[in-house]
């Protein structure tokens, strides 16, 4: 396995982990909601932006998708999926079109 072939399976490992991190940390229930301020809120649209761009630049890694558009399309469709499917599960979670939006825009500017 020459250098570059590494650096492919390499790239594939880590996108595999962060997609899977991405996918289950969207999904987490954080519990019911409740009329109590918590003490420390994770800047949520700032997660999307970093999390879906990391995952959009591991994925153009992977050199399994060769165009660049195709590979923003899989990652654009994956963010809105995503998404949407956070309401399926009894976690409390709903559809933020600002969440697929800051997903998007990470997209955007990590695969630039």
């Amino acid at each position: 396995m020459n250098q570059s072939d590494r650096a492919v399976t390499l790239s594939r490992e880590a996108c595999t982990f962060w997609f899977l991190w991405v996918t289950i940390a969207t999904h987490v229930s954080f519990g019911e909601p409740t009329d109590v301020e918590p003490f420390f809120t994770l800047p949520d649209k700032l997660m999307h932006f970093v999390s879906f761009g990391v995952l959009a630049f591991l994925f153009a890694q992977t050199r399994l998708v060769t165009s660049m558009r195709n590979c923003w399309l899989l990652m654009a469709v994956w963010c809105f999926f995503d998404e949407f499917t956070q309401h399926a599960f009894p976690n409390f979670r709903e559809f933020s079109t600002h969440d697929v939006l800051a997903g998007q825009l990470g997209i955007a500017s990590f695969m630039a």
